[in-house]
């Protein structure tokens, strides 16, 4: 995952001729490589507020919010819920899907991922099989706001994992909606009101 937002993040900020840029690609190349080979298949899926790597939730904590927290809302915004690596994705590959996943679209999600499945078939790249979103709105667990120190209480971890979620929900609103300026963001599932 730190390859793949690595790369991300190089594209986004230098020219694709730039040797960082360069570097990431052929890095995630490789990397993308060995554990399609060591596992036998590559599959990165998204699924509510949660990344999997083949059959493994990768956990969220501080240390890669930011990382992972960037990862999922390009892949929501982009209506991409799995990638599905084959073999040998070389740095050209990459490099478009990446470009595609990070450009800005005001596009609905479901026409972004019909746009970046019509692109990748017109350069004629088969490494990816893209698949939609599956999740439903069940997927994000709720606790009521207050409820959350009682649970907290008995399962703090179910609770990190729940504040996980809405915090990440909040930074996004207040990203998207460029009116807001120098004010408290109270992230307690209502509580306050109760």
């Amino acid at each position: 995952m730190i390859a793949f937002y690595a790369a991300l993040r190089a594209i986004k900020l230098y020219p694709l001729e730039h040797t960082a840029v360069q570097k990431t690609l052929v890095e995630l190349s490789q990397v993308a490589e060995e554990l399609r080979a060591e596992e036998g298949e590559l599959e990165f899926r998204v699924s509510g507020e949660f990344i999997f790597l083949n059959a493994t939730r990768l956990r969220l904590d501080l240390s890669n919010y930011a990382t992972f927290g960037h990862i999922l809302t390009l892949c929501k915004l982009a209506g991409i819920g799995a990638i599905h690596v084959g073999t040998n994705g070389t740095a050209r590959d990459w490099t478009l899907l990446l470009s595609l996943l990070g450009g800005e679209s005001k596009a609905a999600p479901s026409e972004r991922y019909k746009e970046i499945l019509s692109r990748l078939k017109d350069a004629k790249i088969e490494t990816f099989q893209l698949d939609a979103p599956t999740e439903t709105a069940s997927d994000r667990e709720l606790i009521p706001g207050a409820q959350i120190y009682d649970v907290w209480k008995r399962d703090p971890a179910r609770v990190q994992r729940y504040a996980a979620s809405d915090v990440a929900e909040a930074l996004k609103a207040l990203m998207d909606n460029r009116f807001i300026t120098g004010t408290v963001l109270h992230v307690d599932g209502g509580h306050r009101l109760v």
